[in-house]
């Protein structure tokens, strides 16, 4: 009977060393669930050469998953764009049916955000080659400068000793824009600075909106930036059947966020020529030129042989002779479109468009 114990105690014991090794195995793949507002879980760990999946399902918001590391490879595999798509999945915000793929270059702690949403963060722990856990390197802290002698205060950083004020990239944007891009300008401050400009605007009437343009731009202190943010294909097929988009251009600078917003609209159609009274189509060897040709009603088309063989020209109700050299003229008091052949060349055409 003590055997019995005895031999029962230990397959418990195996069993659960066999347990705690399994828990402790590196993942070679780790899962991460989007929703709204959230990752699921926050936090992964896989060993060296290992993946993190991300997926969202579902929700009503855009989200994606951009890595601080531009070291970290990114593969969007299902959604509005796939492929390699950088330190981010996807390449843009996007509502909910995205799926993508990420690998890291070596051991570390790879922190990750939503654009979108900066309370939706998570990390990526990769590690040592020993299975522990690396330190995560902490940023170093900017010294403050020593106060020189005859002065209250030290030089303000990227300005002269006597500035001490510090000011921030202004954004200059029309509040009416036409076109399929939004453009402004920024003009810089006391410092070079990193401006980060995003354009949101709902897809379908009375729907939130969704990001439809998103760029980094440097701007240099003192100087002036302009720049011209497409809209996205999805943003530009909402411009056409909307006929008029309101836009919320974010502009973020070291952390801080401000808003404007910006009526779009489809840019605005050109002209149309005015049409001609008199035109000239030239007559070479086995083609015309122009192909069509557009004349206003009442108005006159010439017809110039330029090539070497004999060509004729020959519409409803009107027909030149074969010749080699020489012109043919005729007026159209009718509008409407008239096709034109050459009777000797198959496949030698021409149109007449009367206005």
């Amino acid at each position: 009977m003590a055997g019995i114990r005895v031999g029962a105690v230990m397959v418990a014991v195996f069993a659960c060393l066999v347990a705690i090794a399994h828990a402790q195995a590196p993942q070679l793949v780790a899962d991460v669930a989007v929703t709204d507002n959230r990752y699921t879980p926050s936090a992964s760990t896989v060993s060296i050469g290992g993946t993190v999946k991300f997926a969202y399902d579902a929700g009503e918001e855009v989200h994606n998953v951009e890595f601080s590391s531009a070291a970290v490879t990114c593969t969007t595999t299902k959604g509005a764009r796939t492929g390699a798509s950088g330190k981010q999945v996807p390449f843009t915000s996007e509502g909910p049916g995205w799926q993508g793929n990420c690998t890291f270059p070596g051991p570390g702690v790879y922190r990750f955000i939503c654009v979108d949403h900066s309370e939706m963060d998570g990390r990526v722990t990769v590690l040592n080659a020993d299975g522990s856990v690396p330190v995560e390197a902490t940023p170093t802290p900017t010294p403050t400068p020593t106060p020189q002698a005859g002065t209250d205060n030290p030089p303000a950083a990227g300005g002269p000793a006597d500035s001490g004020t510090v000011t921030a990239p202004k954004l200059t944007i029309a509040a009416s824009q036409r076109g399929q891009a939004v453009a402004g300008s920024i003009k810089g401050g006391s410092a070079t600075a990193s401006v980060v400009v995003e354009t949101l605007a709902p897809l379908k009437a009375r729907a939130k909106p969704t990001r439809v343009g998103r760029a980094t731009y440097a701007v240099a202190a003192g100087a002036t930036k302009k720049f011209n943010l497409a809209l996205s294909a999805k943003g530009k097929a909402a411009l056409k059947k909307l006929g008029r988009l309101k836009v919320t251009v974010r502009f973020t600078v070291a952390g801080a966020t401000t808003t404007k917003t910006v009526t779009l609209r489809p840019a605005a159609k050109a002209k149309s020529s005015i049409a001609q009274k008199a035109v000239t189509v030239q007559v070479g060897d086995n083609w015309f030129s122009p192909k069509t040709a557009t004349v206003a009603r009442g108005g006159t088309v010439t017809w110039r042989w330029v090539g070497k063989k004999s060509h004729d020209v020959s519409g409803p109700g009107f027909k030149s002779k074969l010749i080699k050299t020489g012109t043919y003229k005729r007026a159209f008091s009718k509008k409407g479109t008239f096709k034109y052949v050459c009777t000797v060349h198959r496949g030698m055409t021409g149109t007449v468009r009367v206005k």
